[in-house]
């Protein structure tokens, strides 16, 4: 039990713990049993997921627009020396495969920080980036949804690649191994675009598109929606089910390894 709601997906180290931050402006640590390890009092609510490093490092932002790095038994190794406009960081955080630190803001910036929270740059969009940034399976790529109604592709050094036409899309984006970019929209499409831009298939759902698509290990493709379902899509974007819960579904699925 955390003190206040919670809406970020966890996260799980190879140890097992699991990771996930709440309204209560806390970042909690539970071990596999079930247990809470160490918990973090940051500087506001919590709402994006935390990424793990290599190293052990923990990342994540708040509401105050502080981005926050932790050792691996929850003391602080440090914190930005800046904030930005209120609710700050929304997203998830994403530690890219050179060690770069990705995330998205309010003030409609993408960031990029060196693991020693050195900025290595930044980019403008038109709307806030509320949603996170993914990453190209070479890593030469990273990709961010802005509330602008785009989707945009950066290089690793912070140049623009491409961006989508008007999509209004909902969601953080996932890349599966082969490159192929998913994310939901307002509207209530999903997308999959190719690695250049142009769209692959889409899928039209009931309502709002309100969690971060998760890839099965078929290419297959899973999203909650504010209409309550959990829709699965083949590879190609056909229907397979859909599962309506109690109440809209707004944490990310996660698909195990097996």
């Amino acid at each position: 039990t955390t003190g206040a709601n919670s809406s970020s997906t966890p996260v799980i180290s190879e140890d097992g713990n699991v990771f996930y931050g709440a309204y209560d402006d806390c970042l909690y640590a539970i071990t596999s049993e079930g247990s809470v390890a160490w918990k973090f009092k940051s500087s506001g609510i919590i709402t994006g997921s935390a990424a793990l490093a290599n190293d052990g490092t923990i990342y994540f932002g708040t509401a105050s627009g502080k981005l926050y790095a932790l050792n691996n038994d929850g003391t602080m190794k440090w914190t930005t020396p800046y904030s930005f406009p209120s609710p700050g960081v929304s997203g998830s955080v994403m530690v890219g495969k050179d060690g770069t630190i990705y995330f998205g803001a309010d003030n409609y910036y993408i960031y990029a920080l060196n693991p020693d929270r050195t900025l290595k740059w930044s980019y403008r969009t038109a709307g806030a980036v509320k949603f996170g940034i993914a990453e190209s399976p070479d890593g030469t790529t990273v990709y961010a949804s802005s509330s602008d109604g785009y989707v945009y592709a950066l290089t690793s050094s912070g140049t623009l690649k491409w961006k989508t036409d008007y999509l209004s899309p909902s969601t953080i984006t996932a890349v599966s191994d082969d490159g192929i970019i998913y994310f939901g929209t307002n509207s209530g499409r999903l997308y999959a675009l190719n690695p250049n831009g142009t769209v692959r298939w889409s899928f039209q759902g009931a309502t709002k598109v309100t969690t971060a698509p998760a890839i099965l290990r078929d290419g297959g493709v899973c999203f909650g929606s504010l209409d309550r379902g959990l829709y699965c899509l083949s590879s190609s974007g056909v229907l397979q089910w859909k599962y309506i819960s109690l109440n809209s579904i707004y944490s990310a699925p996660i698909i195990d390894p097996f």
